[in-house]
């Protein structure tokens, strides 16, 4: 339990999220290489990721503040949304094989906003306080 809620291992796992997926979102990546196959499947990865990243540095930020208010973060939301729209101008300005979209866009903010809903109801619930 006490790993669990080290704020560094929490710092690490975030910062290392973050950095893969904008290596991720920059690498020539085949499109048949996606284990699915259907229009827009990509979109589903989008959420997913942004989803996880959210639910990551919310609860970094719910650890290293030992708060007793268990909410998450607007403002690391916020940041994700434009961390996300940065990543898809960079998809456009520097790379020749990926552009930029607004449906990526979306997904991308979708899945933030179901994370902060998802951790919403869940935090308050959590079995462990910060004494």
């Amino acid at each position: 339990m006490k790993l669990i809620l080290n704020k560094n291992v929490w710092l690490f796992l975030a910062l290392a999220y973050t950095i893969s997926l904008l290596v991720a979102s920059l690498v020539k990546i085949k499109s048949d290489s996606l284990p699915v196959n259907f229009t827009n499947a990509d979109k589903i990865f989008h959420f997913g990721a942004y989803f996880a990243m959210t639910l990551i540095w919310n609860f970094y930020y719910y650890i290293r503040k030992k708060s007793a208010e268990k909410k998450p973060n607007l403002w690391i939301c916020f940041a994700i949304i434009i961390f996300g729209i940065i990543v898809e101008l960079l998809q456009r300005d520097m790379t020749t094989y990926r552009s930029f979209e607004w449906l990526d866009v979306v997904a991308n903010s979708l899945g933030v906003i179901f994370g902060y809903i998802v951790l919403k109801i869940s935090l308050p619930k959590l079995p462990f306080e910060f004494k």
